[in-house]
């Protein structure tokens, strides 16, 4: 193999590791700016303005189990802290 073509087929194999491994997009919730949330009391002041819903759930509390990827969830603990953010 010659120089030139050798050197193409490693800029392409290393621009296609690249790619690969680049962030995936982001949530539909928006949840990956919220990771300060976690471990702090829950309150309606809590999180930013946002357009999408929020649905609120502590320990025991019964959901529905529709998926809506925009929806954020706010799972919080005995002491209403929140313990975990999810989207659905």
């Amino acid at each position: 193999m010659k120089p030139a073509p050798l050197a193409l087929a490693l800029v392409l194999l290393t621009s296609a590791c690249a790619t690969a491994m680049s962030p995936g997009p982001k949530t539909p919730c928006g949840l990956e700016t919220l990771d300060h949330v976690i471990g702090q009391p829950w309150s309606e002041d809590l999180l930013p303005p946002r357009d999408g819903r929020v649905r609120v759930l502590r320990p025991g509390d019964m959901m529905t189990m529709e998926h809506l990827p925009e929806r954020l969830n706010v799972h919080l603990d005995d002491e209403d802290r929140v313990s975990e953010l999810r989207c659905g």
